[in-house]
């Protein structure tokens, strides 16, 4: 019934998760996202804590992407396909 706007929410949330130009422009003092942490540990040097916080980011996605697909009876590559 609503599964249009549950995709659109989904498809925005994972969007808005990778975008770092939107995250530097809203992030307060307090807090401090993903994409903002990574960027600055590679300013930093710190290529070992980048590459980890990538993989944290990217499995976020893909358990979203999952759990959304389980719960619709898809398969897990249809998240995934463009068009």
């Amino acid at each position: 019934m609503y599964t249009g706007i549950i995709s659109g929410s989904i498809l925005t949330f994972s969007t808005l998760l990778q975008e770092l130009s939107t995250t530097i422009l809203l992030y307060g003092a307090n807090t401090r996202t993903v994409p903002i942490q990574i960027y600055g540990a590679v300013a930093d040097g710190k290529l070992g804590e980048a590459s980890a916080l990538s993989v944290l980011l990217l499995l976020v996605v893909f358990v979203i992407v999952y759990v959304t697909n389980k719960s619709q009876g898809r398969s897990l590559s249809s998240g995934f396909k463009m068009g």
